[in-house]
Parts: structure tokens; sequence; C-alpha cells
């Protein structure tokens, strides 16, 4: 009893102190500047849990909800620093989904239906994840200043 509401309620009273000294970043089209998939949710640069210690330009970026939840309060500012973040995070959590093996259709035919699904399930989750991966990969040394048009005149000071 007691601590989920007192996390709460601080996260909350620093959303109302500091939100408001974030600039919303949304050039990107929904894509989550992290990893290039579907934003759902606008990560907080610096997190708003550092917020009173951050002296710095505040930017919310869109994220996807993974990505979001990888970066969580970490204090790391730039682009590179919070890819590379995501990216470890990533093969961690996704250990068992990067392992599964290659089928062929054949192979798969072969497979009852129940395990089947499952299996191509997981090469879906894995084909996906890989899709992420390399837009990580190919963006890694991006700044927020390249991703985001216009950028580099209101934030020098980020990347």
């Amino acid at each position: 009893m007691g601590y989920g509401v007192s996390s709460s309620c601080n996260r909350i009273s620093q959303v109302t102190v500091y939100d408001f000294k974030y600039e919303v970043v949304k050039a990107l089209g929904g894509v989550c500047v992290y990893c290039g998939d579907f934003a759902e949710v606008m990560d907080h640069v610096p997190p708003i849990s550092k917020a009173r210690f951050f002296s710095g330009h505040f930017i919310k970026v869109p994220a996807c909800k993974q990505c979001n939840s990888f970066l969580s309060s970490i204090s790391l500012v730039t682009l590179k620093e919070r890819r590379k973040h995501v990216l470890s995070r990533m093969a961690v959590r996704r250990k068992k989904v990067l392992s599964t093996p290659e089928w062929t259709e054949e192979e798969l035919s072969e497979i009852k239906y129940g395990s089947n699904r499952y299996i191509r399930k997981h090469l879906q989750m894995k084909k996906h994840l890989m899709e992420r991966i390399k837009y990580i990969n190919d963006n890694i040394d991006e700044t927020f200043f390249d991703c985001v048009p216009g950028f580099q005149g209101i934030f020098s000071d980020i990347d």
C-alpha cells in the first residue's frame, strides 16, 4: 500500500510542473524517431523525471510504446545514445524471437496447425523486429537535427 500511489502522484506532479517546457516535434509523420515503427506516444527528451536537473532545451518526439518504455527515465539526451539504448534493450527483451530459426513453406506445411500458427507468429514478429533493428542501425549516426526539419535553429545544444 502506498508505493504505487506516491510514485504515480510524483509523476503527475512532475508532468504538471515541467511538461509546458517541452517543444512538441511533429515533423516525422507518426513514425517513431528511434525505430521507425508506428508512433503511438510522445517521448520526453530529457525524461520528465529528470527535467529539474536539466537546463537545456526540452522536446517531445514521436515514439512507439515499446521504445518509450525502454527509455523510461534514462538520462540520455542525444538521439544516438537513445537509439543505442533501445537497440540493446530490444536484443535482451526479444532474444527468444530473434533466435527463432527460419522455416521454409514446405517445412511449415508438415507441422500440425497449432504449432504451425505459433511458428508463423514468431517468424512474423522476428521479421518486424529485424526491420526495426535495421532502421536503427541504418540511422544510428543521425541526430535530432537530421531527422527533424527546422530543428537545428531551435535546439542547437541537444545534438
